[in-house]
């Protein structure tokens, strides 16, 4: 009876050492890599396809499958460029008559 106690917390201890070394491995393979930009960026907006006014799913839906980016997201985007030091040059690819000078302004 004594021996079968033992041997139970043993793999009980084991399997905890075990769960604890792959979550150690799991979060070391989940931190993200940063690599550091460089000092002059130009800042390319491809435009020819159009923007989304407004999002066209739920907020759910965007955050599972992803969708593409608003007009609201480009003008945030541009915002905080702007105040980067680094961003020297916005460059928009606008190509047809198809998007209005309203929304191309």
């Amino acid at each position: 009876m004594r021996r079968l106690v033992v041997g139970f917390f043993a793999a009980v201890g084991f399997l905890t050492v075990l769960a604890v070394f792959g979550a150690f491995l799991l979060t070391k393979q989940l931190k993200p890599v940063v690599t550091p930009l460089a000092d002059n960026i130009i800042l390319t907006i491809d435009l020819t396809q159009g923007l989304a006014e407004g999002p066209r799913q739920d907020r759910l839906f965007r955050l599972l499958v992803g969708s593409e980016p608003t007009l609201r997201d480009v003008l945030d985007g541009i915002e905080t460029a702007s105040g980067d030091p680094r961003v020297k040059v916005l460059l928009a690819r606008v190509g047809d008559d198809e998007l209005g000078l309203g929304k191309i302004q």
